[in-house]
């Protein structure tokens, strides 16, 4: 009796290894349970719609098969599970829908084991959340994978071929959240033909010589959002196929490169289309962009910063095309020419509507060598504001006779003046320079605004860098007159006309007037573009500490604009007794430097119906203060 009863029981163990969906439903409806324990080593297939709680585990041994064609099946962690060896993947999608709700519970992997999920070839898994650590893959996809919510995808085997998350060939992976870490390999690898989009997420690798993302084959890739970043090869993405990474949705984006490794943080292999519309990418040892050969890459948008090289062109001549809206910052190089491939000189092509500046880094420099690739019939290369980091050299100009253009490398014999809304001239000419020419230092510029536009006024030069201001002045130049001339410095500037708007309640406004503290941010108007504070306040600021008397403070209120003004006059007593009543009627010198104020015109009363009130704590602007400190110097003469 007691062998017939082993027997029976090793009968039933036998028939639950491999379980049916059939025989899943019936227990389930049996037992009145939906719930899954597989602790068991049992291997248990779903063949219809059904939605289970998979039960905590410290010592899985089991494994789930999804083939239910047409149908959704949902799983639920209910606690967290550990697995054991398993020669198969923990859950496999063969046909149908997954819907995997994994909340904060973990799935590890105790020991080896092939892998938790792998979404065959036709069929779909949707994982909602989850923690998942392992030394196999935690994702491997041959079909239709979706990622979301705020899960963890981490592994830490050091063997080859084993990612965070494999997509094939056919195969479409989309991530919209997560954190996804690998210690030892790619963290996203893709193969051939599949399609790849990114909305969102955190994708790190501590992998030695491994990329972040590897992309191959010619499948196609979309990036709108997420941060990766290699913290030891530097590599972050590598790609083939049709690449473009481009923000959307309020979503950032950040590509770094990291570690003790030179390895491009963003490379576009032989055959890729790299679109770089938008996001930040840094690379603080190597380049932050660049290709291995026979690649497209077009960069119209985004921030590249704090990398030795910000675009570097090498092994084709002509792959990348730089424009649009994209900026550099702080880059040792913005763009970077690597040595002649095969004869052939390295080139980067700028178009026509990029209007920011760059440097230019050279691996092989040379008089004559080319810059830019040539252009025909457009006349605009000779306005793109780009530098040569090698200070022997600048970058100079040339068009051909049938109107071809481009840029290339010169000795440096002078330094450059880049006028924006204005024009510049040397040894009293009128003709305007082209802002390629060279300026010897100590030589005489002179400098014109553009003409203002209906409903606007000139107001200032704006000076870059700022630290060329004060030999500027020191030459002659008048930061608040629109034709002026200065001495060539021995550095590069660039000098903007800025202008505001011009009415008659403005313009016949006296030094003093008012400044409401909630707006008292400059408002300056730049070749027809409204601009808020920045180089506005800087460079007023920087005129007024150049021209006031040593140690003298900037005024900021009527009162200390008044004092100012009298004091750099000698002290002079006003016409008529000073009787203000919102000023201490003890500060003689304060009722006085008022009076002669207004009585010079340098200030007036606020209201016409209370003379008897200066408002002495009234914010007055920078700008405000250079017109009254110009018209108080204008008087001097006439005074003395």
């Amino acid at each position: 009796m007691k062998t017939r009863l082993i027997s029976l029981l090793l009968a039933f163990s036998m028939a639950l290894t491999f379980l049916p969906v059939g025989a899943v439903s019936a227990f389930a409806a049996e037992t009145g349970s939906n719930e899954l324990d597989l602790t068991p080593n049992t291997g248990v297939t779903i063949t219809e719609t059904a939605t289970y709680d998979l039960l905590p585990s410290k010592n899985a041994q089991g494994h789930l098969v999804i083939d239910a064609p047409g149908s959704t099946v949902t799983l639920n962690l209910k606690g967290s599970i550990t697995i054991q060896s398993l020669s198969t993947y923990f859950i496999q999608v063969k046909q149908g829908t997954l819907v995997f709700n994994g909340g904060d519970y973990k799935i590890d992997f105790n020991s080896t084991a092939k892998g938790l999920i792998q979404i065959q070839s036709g069929a779909t898994a949707i994982i909602e959340s989850g923690n998942f650590e392992g030394n196999e893959e935690i994702i491997n996809n041959a079909g239709n994978a979706v990622l979301n919510g705020s899960g963890h995808y981490c592994t830490s085997n050091t063997t080859a071929n084993t990612y965070v998350v494999y997509t094939s060939g056919g195969s479409t992976l989309t991530i919209n959240d997560g954190y996804f870490y690998s210690e030892a390999n790619h963290v996203i690898y893709g193969a051939n033909h599949n399609k790849i989009v990114i909305n969102d997420g955190t994708f790190i690798t501590e992998a030695w010589n491994k990329s972040t993302l590897n992309l191959y084959g010619s499948g196609e890739a979309e990036i709108h959002g997420g941060t990766f970043k290699s913290m030891s090869s530097g590599r972050v993405l590598g790609t083939c196929g049709v690449v473009t990474i481009e923000e959307q949705n309020g979503k950032s984006i950040l590509f770094e490169g990291e570690g003790t490794q030179t390895l491009v943080a963003i490379i576009a292999r032989k055959g890729t289309t790299l679109n770089f519309k938008s996001g930040t990418v840094k690379s603080p040892k190597s380049a932050a962009i660049g290709g291995e050969g026979g690649e497209t890459i077009n960069i119209t948008g985004g921030t590249i910063r704090d990398s030795l090289y910000g675009v570097i062109v090498r092994y084709n001549p002509t792959a990348v095309n730089v424009g649009g809206n994209v900026v550099f910052e702080n880059n040792v190089n913005d763009i970077y020419l690597n040595k002649k491939d095969h004869g052939i000189d390295q080139r980067v092509t700028i178009t026509d509507d990029y209007k920011g500046t760059a440097s230019v880094g050279f691996a092989e420099p040379d008089e004559n060598l080319p810059v830019t690739t040539l252009t025909n019939g457009e006349s605009y290369q000779k306005d793109l504001k780009l530098t040569s980091v090698d200070p022997n050299y600048i970058i100079g100009y040339k068009q051909n006779e049938d109107g071809s253009e481009y840029r290339y490398l010169e000795k440096r014999t002078g330094y450059f003046v880049n006028v924006v809304s204005g024009t510049a001239s040397i040894d009293g000419g009128v003709t305007a320079l082209p802002s390629t020419t060279q300026i010897q230092d100590g030589r005489q510029v002179n400098l014109s605004a553009a003409p203002a536009q209906d409903g606007l006024e000139f107001e200032q030069w704006a000076v870059s860098p700022a630290s060329a201001l004060p030999a500027l002045t020191s030459t002659g130049f008048d930061l608040t007159a629109s034709e002026t001339s200065f001495r060539m410095p021995a550095q590069d500037i660039t000098l903007t006309a800025q202008y505001r708007p011009s009415a008659p309640a403005i313009d016949d406004a006296s030094a003093d007037a008012s400044v409401d503290p909630a707006i008292s941010t400059a408002v300056t108007i730049i070749g027809g573009a409204l601009l808020v504070g920045g180089l506005h306040q800087l460079g007023t600021e920087l005129w007024l500490i150049h021209h006031l008397p040593k140690g003298t403070a900037i005024p900021e209120t009527r009162i200390e604009l008044a004092e100012v003004l009298w004091k750099d006059a000698g002290q002079p007593a006003p016409a008529a007794e000073a009787a203000y009543t919102d000023i201490d009627t003890d500060d003689t010198d304060a009722q006085q430097a008022a009076q002669w104020a207004i009585e010079n015109e340098l200030m007036t009363l606020r209201s016409s119906e209370h003379p008897d009130k200066f408002d002495p704590h009234v914010p007055v602007s920078t700008v405000k203060a250079i017109r009254a400190w110009k018209k108080a110097q204008q008087m001097k003469p006439s005074t003395k």
